[in-house]
């Protein structure tokens, strides 16, 4: 009797030392979804385009230097306000620094206004939802020409995230073209660098462009025309997303992630 409970003993503390051992192992500074995301990378090396983003104590983007081929040529170096919104972004190359991106905003913390060389976007908000975004092609600073109309676009939103848009010409009242979006259920965890890629600066089209800064969740489609584009995403085990691929009609590429 003596020799079963020793035995009983022995294969309890045996019990707690393995559990403690697995509590060990598993690492205390895993951060899940919420930790930021420091390198994009589309392409394989040697050919691949590299973007490391660096963060301040406020987890907000402090610089993002892109290279191709292990040659650095810009760095993106953005500020805030007080609230924490983007205010400018300052782009610098080799030879020196480009105008400014600016951005503005209203009493209730809404994007209003970007202002960037060569064109300014106007946003305007139904009950604080996204209804209208103006294009102008901005003149130069010394020119006294007014801004000119280029296209408008008219939003439909819901559950927190654009599902159409209708474009117009600056003279049009019927839509030139119309694009539709689906989403996934997961967080936009783009949206810190939305603001940062015009012009697919950072190789995010689709999914980290400017108009998604207004949505909840990731995209999943867009059709345009008759086409659709198809957006899949995969996961490591803590809920990151490690990598995108954009699925188009006659061709296909991919996205890594690192944290």
């Amino acid at each position: 009797m003596k020799a079963r409970f020793t035995t009983c003993i022995m294969l309890l503390i045996a019990m707690v030392f393995i559990s403690c051992s697995k509590a060990k192992d598993k690492p205390d500074n895993i951060e899940t979804e919420s930790a930021p995301i420091f390198r994009i990378q589309r392409g394989t090396a040697p050919k691949d385009t590299v973007y490391l983003i660096r963060y301040d104590e406020k987890k907000r983007i402090k610089s993002i230097q892109y290279s191709y081929n292990s040659i650095n040529y810009f760095e993106y170096f953005p500020t805030y306000e007080s609230a924490g919104n983007l205010t400018s972004l300052v782009i610098r190359y080799d030879d020196g620094l480009r105008d400014p991106i600016t951005y503005k905003y209203n009493a209730d913390n809404l994007l209003t206004e970007i202002n960037m060389p060569g064109r300014r976007y106007v946003y305007e908000y139904t009950n604080g939802v996204l209804s209208k975004k103006s294009y102008y092609a901005a003149s130069r600073a010394d020119d006294p020409t007014p801004d000119s109309l280029w296209r408008y676009y008219t939003y439909e939103v819901a559950n927190g995230n654009i599902v159409s848009r209708k474009e117009y010409i600056s003279t049009g009242t019927r839509p030139a073209r119309e694009m539709f979006f689906t989403y996934t259920n997961d967080k936009n965890v783009f949206k810190p660098l939305t603001l940062i890629n015009f012009d697919n600066a950072l190789a995010l089209a689709g999914v980290g462009d400017e108009e998604k800064f207004f949505n909840k969740n990731l995209v999943a489609s867009y059709t345009q025309d008759g086409e659709q584009t198809k957006f899949t995403y995969a996961y490591n085990d803590n809920h990151q997303l490690t990598k995108f691929v954009v699925t188009k009609q006659y061709k296909a590429y991919s996205v890594m992630l690192s944290y």
